[in-house]
């Protein structure tokens, strides 16, 4: 059986330091000075001006 979806969001959430170079709260920081708010313009910010991918939980 699979991972519940806690287990996979946990394990995403300890991963984004190794994957990202920065830690969640610097991402999160980013984002609020950043001034946007709609999902597909943070997106749009964190793929294009810091080279952030979107992948699936493994």
């Amino acid at each position: 059986m699979g991972s519940s979806p806690e287990d996979q969001l946990a394990t995403m959430m300890a991963n984004i330091p190794e994957k990202t170079g920065a830690p969640l709260s610097e991402w999160i920081e980013i984002i609020a000075k950043s001034g946007l708010e709609k999902h597909g313009a943070i997106l749009k910010l964190l793929k294009e001006e810091h080279g952030v991918t979107t992948a699936s939980p493994t």
